[in-house]
């Protein structure tokens, strides 16, 4: 999601073979990879995608139900990422940087027995996508960037600006009753995820549909991202659309156009030599639940 702007938040309080796959069974539990154990969820069938959340710190969780309808064509691998979700928080600074994150999704395609694969991700898990892209490429069959992150700092920056500016005089009332709460204090999950909720409302056309997103966060949410702060060190200043334009694999880049980062997805589009864009209409952050059937007509036309 929003990368430095949520490690703030946070300190502030398969297989395809050519044309063939193998069909990975369902299957829900933590696997041993990458020096760490990552808990991986997968349900569907047909040809794999392998989903990429948002953060850092967020869990695979707030995809569903939604990205269900999706699941009726494609075996869908979901993973929480290292030190989030329901994987594994037992590492210390050396094990949370970028590329760690980058092998652990090549792990999880080793795993599950995938030659190149369907690669989405959301929000940071697009930023991942895309580093993954530039130092695996042999490892792709399709990219599918979903509201990515910015591919510059200074995009990142200007994104923040602009859902600062939506931030009403109500909503930093209700924020400071959020973190005024003894629960919040305590760092109890449940209001953070409260807290959460309200970020995010920001980021839908509706905001009432900000309700229907399942964070789940773990009782260790906070000691995980004290964790993921390390991570600090590899997303200062950044620009990496010059280096996107070295990525041939077909990708979908598709962004609401209530988003905040839409300025920033047209750019990736722009340097993407082989992506077409799609964009959402009545639609913010998170296109699976403010407009399910237009975003999974656009990602099926895209795979077809």
């Amino acid at each position: 999601m929003r990368v430095l702007t949520y490690l703030f938040l946070i300190t502030l309080f398969f297989s395809c073979q050519n044309d063939y796959f193998i069909q990975v069974e369902n299957q829900d539990g933590v696997i041993p990879l990458n020096g760490t154990e990552l808990y991986c969820k997968v349900v569907g069938e047909g040809e794999p995608i392998v989903i990429v959340h948002g953060g850092p710190g967020l869990g695979h969780s707030y995809f569903l139900p939604h990205m269900e309808g999706l699941a009726k064509e494609h075996t869908l691998i979901f993973y929480d990422q290292r030190a989030s979700g329901k994987s594994s928080n037992d590492l210390d600074s050396s094990g949370i940087n970028l590329n760690a994150f980058l092998t652990d999704i090549e792990a999880i395609r080793s795993h599950f027995k995938i030659g190149k694969m369907n690669l989405m991700g959301h929000s940071w898990g697009g930023l991942l996508a895309m580093q993954y892209a530039m130092q695996y490429p042999d490892s792709l069959k399709n990219l599918i960037l979903s509201s990515s992150s910015p591919a510059s700092s200074e995009l990142r920056a200007k994104e923040s600006e602009k859902l600062a500016e939506r931030i009403t005089e109500a909503d930093k009332a209700e924020r400071a009753k959020i973190i005024s709460s003894e629960a919040f204090k305590q760092n109890n999950a449940k209001a953070y995820e409260q807290f959460f909720k309200w970020f995010f409302k920001k980021e839908f056309a509706n905001e009432a549909l900000a309700n229907e997103l399942d964070l789940a966060f773990p009782e260790s949410f906070v000691q995980n991202n004290q964790l993921l702060q390390y991570l600090g060190a590899d997303m200062g200043q950044y620009d990496l659309h010059e280096d996107l334009k070295n990525i041939n694999t077909p990708t979908l880049v598709i962004y609401g156009d209530y988003e905040s980062s839409a300025v920033a997805g047209q750019k990736i589009h722009e340097n993407l030599p082989n992506s077409e864009f799609v964009s959402l209409k009545n639609c913010g952050h998170f296109p699976f639940i403010e407009q399910p059937d237009a975003y999974f007509e656009a990602i099926e036309n895209f795979l077809d």
